[in-house]
This record gives structure tokens, sequence and C-alpha cells, in this order.
């Protein structure tokens, strides 16, 4: 405790300040103390108390975003500001960092080049593009890191690290039996299992990964199901990663326990381990056989825009592409138990257009005390809450319910994430021809209006209810499986961008007006997902609300006022599901709003990235139907150009030619 308060001391002096504020690197080793460095973290460059950094790994801190350079403002009058006290940093406690650096790079030989005088390794990673540099020590690698980071060559340069992790599942009071699957008193109040299974569903031939903690392979409730050459081999078997497993995928041909909404399911355990590297290699692990990865997991909910490493993001948008033979494997994600001062849109992971976040509801259909707001709240399922539990697998003689192999307190988003992992399931089983977003629209076409007298709902500029607390409702098996059997799968993903934005304004200190800017978007994209990428530099981005309009007037709440603290927002990535079905042309204004006195944020720049499907015949992409289109098409067509292939079947010939004619004469 003593070292603790020499370096809170150290830090919180007008020489602690100083550094800091100029952003230069702490190295600092006081006799028997702790260091502070500098280095590249996910998000930008982060100052890290390190225990022990002579170590290939150590216990860590994070202290706070190592602040950039005030735009417009003289050396002399920074070094002024410098000098002012220190803010007090939020400090989060329980990271670990490694001797490893994770480089996303398109020439790794060059790279090796450049360490050659280094006394380091450098491997391919198990993600494409990326490769791993191990160094001695923490030490070095944080030198190494800060050093290929700031030559700016590479996509992206970020120390491996284990962050700390909260498991979505509180406990509660018992439970004994599944009501989430059917509810005799409230039969709205379920996921509607049973119409699913009368259609002959059980999630047979459909492979469900639990990427987290190992389950227990051997349980007699799940060892039918598990799938070997789809899973890492376990580490160390755990109750939470046993629950999620068996409300996915317990089995129901047998007398035991009760089943999971997928019961014939495969079920693959895909450890993801401690670090960001580990946890990339669960992701991307064994894509071609994983249909659904379910992740019951997330950053800690401290109300903190967390951004997600490089290597986990390009895990996750590679399995979600390229993954089940190029259909893409279908991301469900628990989407945090950070109650109402929380939002799903911090989490990188959650919020993210090639995952679906899962938020909860209870036995009452009520949100659930514990369930984040969002914009990218997609969907949520049933988990503990209105006074009952969720009833699923425990590992074998643990203390709990009947008599220790199963439990009746599970809950939290890690319940209603496998079980919407389930339901999704039994669509892949009824038509496994669907692709990851035939999934996304299966679900956002079929939820269910849960709670309807709530305040929250709103109706978006396509005419569909949404909420930030509900998405676009519950998940409703019996409705997905029964959409998915003549389900035509959507066309091709387009995108359209507004380009880099500038902006360089201060906000005005706590006058609730704000400052906004608005982006003219071309039309004849039906919008998906709409993200938001922005830089801004703030002494205190928890007093920073940010909202984004769409041309039709639906808004997209992404940032509240909240404790948070002092970051350098670093092209950071809000999604938003909310403005689905809506069309992209017209104005689109984002809005940041200082609501605190005594703190600076400078809103560096923005973009506006909108992604959906366009009609085939407006090829041009200016969002108008013409003339120009057939010129466009003709041009691409003679030229063997791919684009012009219009009915999407891989091949250019007189098909594409009717194809474009018939849709263009239909005015789509």
């Amino acid at each position: 405790m003593e070292n603790r308060s020499v370096m809170t001391r150290l830090r919180q002096s007008r020489v602690g300040a100083c550094v800091s504020a100029l952003g230069l690197t702490w190295s600092v080793a006081l006799a028997g103390e702790p260091e502070l460095l500098t280095v590249p973290m996910p998000g930008g460059l982060e100052i890290v108390r390190v225990d022990d950094a002579g170590g290939r790994s150590s216990g860590a801190a994070l202290i706070g975003r190592a602040p950039k350079t005030k735009l417009g403002v003289d050396a002399g009058a920074n070094r002024a500001h410098a000098m002012q006290p220190a803010p007090e940093f939020v400090e989060v406690e329980g990271w670990t960092l490694t001797s490893r650096v994770a480089v996303r790079t398109d020439d790794p030989d060059r790279l090796r080049a450049s360490l050659a005088g280094d006394a380091v390794s450098v491997e391919a990673s198990d993600v494409p593009g990326f490769v791993i540099v191990e160094a001695p020590s923490v030490r070095d690698a944080g030198a190494i890191a800060r050093r290929l980071w700031a030559e700016g060559r590479h996509a992206s340069v970020e120390m491996v690290a284990e962050r700390p992790r909260a498991l979505r599942a509180p406990g509660g009071e018992l439970l004994n039996e599944q009501w989430h699957l059917r509810n005799f008193e409230n039969v709205l109040a379920d996921v509607n299992a049973p119409d699913a299974w009368d259609l002959g569903f059980s999630g047979s031939g459909v492979v469900i990964g639990i990427v987290e903690g190992g389950f227990q392979e051997s349980h007699p409730d799940l060892a039918a199901n598990y799938v070997p050459a789809a899973s890492i081999p376990t580490v160390q078997e755990t109750r939470h990663a046993t629950s999620v497993a068996g409300v996915a995928a317990a089995i129901g041909t047998n007398t035991l326990g009760g089943a999971g909404l997928a019961y014939n399911a495969g079920i693959a355990s895909q450890y993801y381990g401690t670090t960001s590297e580990t946890t990339a290699t669960a992701l991307a692990f064994a894509s071609s056989l994983t249909d659904i990865k379910s992740n019951s997991w997330g950053p800690l909910d401290l109300r903190r825009l967390e951004p997600i490493p490089a290597i986990e993001l390009a895990a996750i948008e590679d399995a979600a592409t390229n993954g089940r033979a190029g259909l893409g494997t279908v991301f469900t994600w628990a989407a945090g138990n950070g109650g109402a001062l929380d939002r799903v849109d911090y989490d990188s992971w959650a919020s993210n257009r090639h995952t679906i976040a899962v938020g909860a509801i209870g036995y009452d259909d009520a949100e659930t005390i514990y369930n984040e707001l969002g914009s990218s709240m997609l969907v949520v399922a049933q988990s503990d809450g209105g006074g009952q539990m969720i009833t699923t697998t425990d590992l074998v003689g643990a203390s709990g319910y009947s008599p220790g192999d199963y439990t009746n307190n599970f809950g939290g988003t890690s319940a209603a994430c496998p079980l919407a992992a389930g339901a999704v399931a039994l669509a892949l089983e009824a038509n496994p021809a669907l692709t990851r977003r035939d999934v996304t629209h299966l679900l956002v076409e079929t939820a269910r209006q849960c709670d309807p007298s709530d305040s929250s709902w709103t109706t978006n500029g396509d005419g569909r209810l949404v909420s930030e607390k509900f998405g676009f409702g519950a998940v409703d098996a019996g409705a997905l499986v029964t959409a998915a059997l003549t389900w035509t799968n959507v066309r091709p993903e387009t995108m359209r961008t507004s380009g880099v934005v500038a902006v360089n304004e201060v906000l005005p200190d706590n006058t609730g007006t704000g400052v906004s800017r608005t982006v003219s978007m071309p039309g004849g994209v039906t919008i998906e997902a709409v993200e938001l990428v922005l830089n801004a530099d703030s002494d205190f981005i928890g007093d920073v609300e940010i909202v984004m309009t769409s041309p039709s007037g639906t808004e997209s709440p992404l940032a509240r006022k909240r404790p948070d603290g002092t970051q350098t927002v670093s092209d950071f990535v809000f999604t938003s599901f909310r403005h689905w079905g809506e069309d992209s042309g017209g104005d689109w204004t984002v809005t940041l709003t200082d609501l605190a006195n005594f703190d600076q944020t400078t809103w560096i720049d923005f973009e506006v990235r909108v992604y959906g499907t366009s009609c085939p015949a407006e090829i041009n992409g200016d969002g108008v139907l013409d003339n120009g289109d057939i010129a466009t098409f003709v041009s691409l067509f003679l030229s063997g150009d791919i684009t012009a292939d219009v009915n999407a079947d891989g091949v250019l010939d007189n098909g594409d030619v009717g194809a474009f004619v018939t849709a263009f004469l239909a005015g789509c």
C-alpha cells in the first residue's frame, strides 16, 4: 500500500502532470517501485503502471490515455496548460501485460528486417495479416511497440495483454423449471420454443461454439453434443461456460435435467485464454466448422469507451465474412450487465456490425435491472428477472440444484446470449443457406415487441418499432424458424461513407447547445447498420453526450453523460441499428454536447458509414435511378467488370443483362 501511495503522489505532482499532459514516454523505476510506461494499447497510447516490467508478463493498471497536443494551441501555451494540476485519472486494475506485441502489417519481411538488431522473435499469428513480436521483457516489448507505433507504417500496433473481463451472470433465487423455453403462466413471455420444435427443428447439424472459459465436456447433459473437431482443448472447466452451453444446447432427448433450446446441436469449447492473442485465436478458430459463436463475456462494466484490440476485431470480421464457406459465422454477444448507467455502445465487441448484441428481459417480459441501453442493441432474450431465474447445466458435483449437476440460479445477459444462439441454430437447420446478414435480417423481422407499454419504444423512419432497452424486441424462435423456411437471401452488402470530416472545435462548456455537423449522403441504400467513427481529445469524456440523427429524423444516442474519466477517443467506432430499413439519402447530423463545467473536449473529426443493400439497377452509386445507371452498367459489362454481376451468381453473362433490365423497369 505504501508503494501505491508513492506512485499516486508522483502522478498527481506537477512533474507527473507535465509528463502526462505532454504525452512523453514514462519509464520510471524508483527503488522497489513499479514502472510507468506509455505503450500502444487498443484505442491509442496508454499510460500503464507495470508491476514487473523486467518479466515476460506483469500485472498492470491503466492510468489514463496519453494526451495529444491540443489543437490550435501554441507550444508555449501547451506547456503552461501542462503545468496545471493533473486531472483525476480513473485507474483500471486487473490487467496483465505480456512481452508480446501484435502488429498488423502487409509486409512482414520488412518488419523482420527493421527488428533485426533487436533481441526479438517474429512469428505469424493465427489471424491473417498479423504477426507477433516477442521481446525479452514487458519493458522491451513496450519500447519496441512504441517505436513501431511511432513509425506509422503498420495498420495497427498493440501490446498483447490480458484485460479484466466480466462474466455476465449474476446470481439470485432458485427456479424449478425452464420457463424461458415455455412459460405456462405468461404464455407470451418466453422464447417460444414449442412452435419451433413442433416444426421438427432442434438444431441438428448445426455447431455452436462457446467462446470463453471451457465447459465441462463430459457433463452427462452435454457430452453427446460435444464436437471435438471444432474445439480448443479446455484448460479449465468453469461453471459459467457449462451453464452457457446448457442454455444453448443441453441434450433434450434423455431423461436428465432440462434441455437447451437447440438440444440436438453440436457444441464446441473454444477456450479464449487470457490475452488478446489467445482470444483472437478462439474467435477465429474452426470458423469453417462453427456456424455460431456464442460470447457471454465482455470488458468490465465501467461505463468507459472500450476499444477492441485490432487482432480480435480482425478475427471477428474474418470469421463473420469467410466462415461457413463464405456464408459467415454468426456471432451472438451478451450486451452487458452495466444497467442504466452503462451502454452497449461503449463495448466494441457487442457494438459491432458483425455481431448480434443480445440484452435481457425477465419472467415479467420487462427489462431486467442489469440490462444496458444502446443504439447497437439488436434483440433481447429471457434471463433472470421478474422474480425468476434460469435453470441449466452446472459442473457435476458443484453445490446447487439437483444435486449439483444443474443450477437454477443462472442469469444475466450471459444466459440471454446462448438462448439467442440456440434460436439461430434452429433457423440455420431450417435453412442452411442463410448468410450471417440473413440471420440478422430474420431476427429484426421476427422479433416480438416485449413490454409494449415501456416508454422507450419509438418508430424509426422505416416504420419499425425500436427501443434503446430492447432493440427490435424479443427473440421468437417459432417465428424465426417459420420465416427462415421461405427466406430469400439478401443482396450483397453495400457501403456509403461521408469520408473523414474535419471539425477541430472545442465544445462549449456546459451550455447545453453542443456542436453539430451535417453531412449529405447519397440515397439508394436500404440501411442495416450505421457506424460513426469519432476522434476527440477530452479532459473528461464522461461529460460528453453523442447523438447521430438520420435524414428521416431518427436519433441514435451513442453516449450519455456518465462518470467516465480522461480519455482520448481515437478512431472509436460507434454502431447503430436503429436506422434499419431507412434510406441512406439526405443529411446526417452528428452532435456532441458537453454537459458539465471545467473540463475541455476538442472534437477533432468524424466519419459516417452506412451499410445495407442497394437496388441492383442503381449501379453508379449516385442514389438516383436514371440513364446514368444504364450507361454505367453497359460500360462495366463490356469491360468485364464483376460489378456488373447484377444477379450475384458470380458469372458475368446475359443473365445479368436481364436482371438489370428487370430491376430498372421495376424502379427498385
